[in-house]
């Protein structure tokens, strides 16, 4: 493997990472009916909702707001949702 390819190699993941970063620093919110969603960067100020496990910005943080079924869910002993994998 020359050095050329080894550092495509390194920039691609790089790329990969910062996106997956990204994405789990910005808030979740997309309207009904809508393909454009919120893109407030909740890294500072962000909220994790307790119900669907993602993270919204300050003005989404409601379960009603974001469209969050507001029953609790029953979780297994790892705190992940039961019946899904």
């Amino acid at each position: 493997m020359s050095s050329e390819e080894c550092a495509e190699e390194v920039d691609e993941e790089e790329i990969l990472l910062n996106s997956v970063i990204k994405e789990t620093w910005t808030c979740h919110f997309t309207p009904k009916g809508s393909p454009i969603s919120c893109k407030e960067d909740t890294k500072v100020v962000g909220h994790d909702c307790k119900y669907c496990r993602l993270r919204f910005c300050i003005k989404h943080r409601a379960p009603e707001t974001h469209g969050c079924n507001p029953k609790p869910v029953k979780l297994t002993k790892h705190g992940r949702p039961k019946g899904k994998k």
